[in-house]
């Protein structure tokens, strides 16, 4: 499930005197025009091919076990080797829950589960191909296992739903799967972070015309509450629009976390950029390309993005003979992670200080500090120190 959906966190949340200068010029049309990410293929040994666990989708599959009960299973990955899904005997209609991981090169296990408890049968299988799963299911009764083979319902001609779908953004982004189209309904999983929480949810979308859609359903996430989760979808060109009409815990997402937006065709990568002018971070251009010069490519990228939402003021300190523009910058929802500072003094004199995470994998946050002023290369200024009193602890790494 984009259980950890980058750092990106992808974080935000709307304040008034914020900015930060990302390309609005984009149309919807150059946006789809741009490329896409291929999904990945790797080798099993002996030379089969394995699908990739990063390759997300839905699929609907029917077929049956030891060639006489005909079942049909709907199975979702969710891009990280996560599988998730139900299946159900044709005859019958009552679905029963799967689940497993998918590892590269690895048989994958389903583990069942019925009204939330794990049982002790599974399908077992190599996953080589998506438009076919075969392999042994296994219970109590059936220790030794029995031969299953299940082959994709194909796609309904004209399908314009069915795909990846993705939220483009650099403090935001999702992917929206669609797939099992039928006369009146499609399979849909979304994931997606936004304002620094997660939003999770799958479920069956009902057509209203060939391109409308909704999701209206009580999902029960917290016991008694019977708040309907309510989503329109809208197919347009390019994209799918998403509106969220009702309350986000009715949907079981984040405090902050909505799915409203649009969901290209199209993984796009955008860059974060720091803003000049008027109501920008910079006098103008050339004092922002001086800046990003001084700073090299990768700090200037790590400070943009920790600059998402910025609080302006005008820094005059007699007693340290400073003066100049002051920004605060953060990103909304990842406090004391995602924050950064910069003074200038309308010229070329800049100092600058992020939080950073130099370890590796023991994640522990410092403020990096940067300054073109040699009087101040061991100091910092003070507005710098009230800017850190919430995260005060780390440690302050003076850059040469």
């Amino acid at each position: 499930m984009i259980k950890n959906l980058l750092l990106l966190s992808f974080a935000l949340i709307l304040c008034s005197c914020l900015s930060c200068g990302t390309d609005s010029t984009k149309s919807d049309t150059d946006r789809a025009e741009e490329n896409t990410i291929s999904p990945a293929l790797s080798d099993f040994e002996g030379g089969e091919k394995a699908i990739s666990p990063q390759d997300p989708f839905v699929k609907r599959y029917k077929g049956s076990i030891d060639e006489e009960a005909v079942i049909e299973m709907q199975l979702t990955n969710w891009g990280d080797g996560f599988l998730a899904g139900h299946y159900w005997y044709t005859n019958e209609g009552s679905l029963i829950d799967v689940h497993g991981e998918m590892q590269l090169n690895e048989v994958v296990t389903l583990d069942v589960s019925m009204e939330g408890e794990k049982t002790d049968a599974k399908f077992v299988f190599p996953f080589t191909d998506l438009k076919e799963i075969s392999g042994q299911w296994f219970n109590q009764t059936n220790p030794d296992g029995l031969n299953f083979k299940l082959q994709e319902v194909p796609a309904k001609a004209n399908d314009k739903w069915s795909g990846q779908w993705h939220l483009n953004g650099i403090w935001e982004g999702g992917t929206l799967m669609i797939g099992d189209l039928r006369d009146t309904a499609f399979h849909f999983a979304l994931s997606f972070v936004k304002n620094g929480h997660v939003g999770e949810i799958d479920g069956d979308a009902l057509l209203l015309t060939d391109t409308t859609a909704v999701f209206n359903k009580v999902l029960d996430y917290f016991e008694g509450d019977e708040e309907v989760c309510l989503m329109n979808f809208t197919l347009r060109k390019n994209q799918i629009e998403i509106f969220q009409k009702s309350d986000n815990f009715a949907c079981g997402f984040g405090m902050r976390a909505y799915a409203s937006g649009y969901y290209d065709n199209k993984l796009i990568q955008e860059d974060p950029t720091l803003s000049f002018g008027d109501q920008g971070i910079f006098v103008d251009a050339q004092q922002h390309d001086k800046f990003k010069s001084w700073i090299g490519e990768k700090t200037y990228h790590d400070i943009a993005f920790n600059m998402h939402y910025n609080e302006y003021t005008e820094l005059n300190s007699e007693e340290e003979k400073l003066k100049g523009k002051l920004t605060k910058g953060l990103v909304m929802g990842m406090l004391t992670s995602n924050e950064a500072i910069i003074l200038h003094d309308g010229e070329s004199a800049f100092w600058t200080a992020t939080i950073a995470f130099l370890d590796g994998e023991n994640n522990t946050p410092v403020i990096r500090y940067f300054t073109n002023q040699a009087e101040w290369k061991e100091k910092l200024p003070k507005a710098f120190d009230e800017w850190r009193e919430a995260f005060s602890d780390y440690e302050i790494v003076f850059e040469k």
